[in-house]
């Protein structure tokens, strides 16, 4: 039998190891989290593949997050309200349950969204300034075009408030967002995939065919798993079934996988193009992608 001396020794040294073991693990992180964004500004080249820098560091980062739940808060990460075994978590889990891993994914999201939100409206104009594009539509394909935009937009926002807002802090506000996340995110992709067609920036290029037949597949590669989502949430909630809520957690992983994706054929579609934020003043002449287009004019 312990005396009070061996037991406060006892809960001191495990104390103790549990700070090891915290600082351990933010340094690991912190470590990992710079090497990955030195590594992403420092080894691309160019200003298109600098639109997604942010991004990459944010899924690297997120994939960090995920690992760190997995070995290190499996029980609370997974802890449903059904009370099964489960063996992976959720993203929203992973990411924004936990210090230090939600500070510094809501930080990397709200740096990736502005660039995000730039890049919306240069897409528009993109589509709006195609030299393919049918001129019978000037109607209501300016109208389509500018529609995405909004879309996108809305995408981007919903992001933000589900990021922002954790699963535990308000569930019923995280879970509006999510579903205003996954509408948006799936109607923008079925809409500008659509648009790239027939405007005819897929035929300007072969990099434009490459960038269309990757957003058909992303398209489908997101419609498959957000089914299969919605499904095995409604059977973990409904039923209360062992390891359910780690196939919703696969195909959520696989929902974002394909978003990240499908928004990385950027790369393709500004091929060659830079973004310059200046004066009117300046002696620059680059094509004018934000924030306003002029439909008198046509550019390649």
């Amino acid at each position: 039998v312990l005396n009070g001396g061996d037991r406060r020794r006892g809960a001191f040294g495990d104390t103790i190891q549990m700070v090891r073991l915290r600082c351990s693990r933010y340094a690991n992180v912190c470590a990992l989290f710079m090497y990955r964004t030195l590594g992403h500004f420092t080894s691309r080249r160019g200003n298109t593949n600098a639109l997604r820098s942010t991004e990459l560091v944010a899924v690297d980062f997120g994939g960090c997050c995920l690992i760190s739940s997995r070995t290190i808060y499996l029980e609370e990460a997974t802890r449903t309200h059904c009370g099964v075994p489960n063996w992976l978590p959720s993203i929203s889990a992973a990411v924004a349950s936990f210090p230090p891993e939600r500070y510094i994914w809501r930080l990397l999201i709200a740096l990736h969204s502005a660039p995000r939100y730039a890049v919306a409206f240069a897409f528009r104009n993109l589509l709006l300034t195609s030299p393919l594009r049918p001129l019978t539509a000037h109607t209501w394909f300016p109208f389509v075009c500018h529609l995405a935009c909004a879309t996108n937009i809305a995408e981007n926002t919903f992001l933000l408030l589900l990021t922002s807002i954790s699963s535990t802090e308000n569930y019923l506000l995280h879970k509006t967002s999510f579903g205003g996340f996954a509408l948006c995110a799936m109607l923008y992709m079925f809409v500008a995939t659509w648009l790239f067609h027939y405007s005819g920036r897929r035929r300007t290029s072969s990099l434009g065919e490459r960038s269309f037949q990757y957003k058909v597949l992303m398209c489908g590669s997101s419609t498959i798993s957000l089914l299969m989502a919605a499904y095995f949430f409604y059977r973990h909630n409904a039923f209360c079934e062992p390891g359910l809520y780690t196939l919703f957690a696969i195909a959520e992983y696989a929902l974002v996988i394909s978003n990240v994706l499908f928004h990385s054929t950027l790369l393709f579609d500004f091929h060659g193009r830079r973004f310059v934020l200046g004066s009117a003043g300046s002696s620059y002449h680059y094509q004018p992608l934000l924030p306003l287009h002029d439909p008198s004019k046509r550019s390649s």
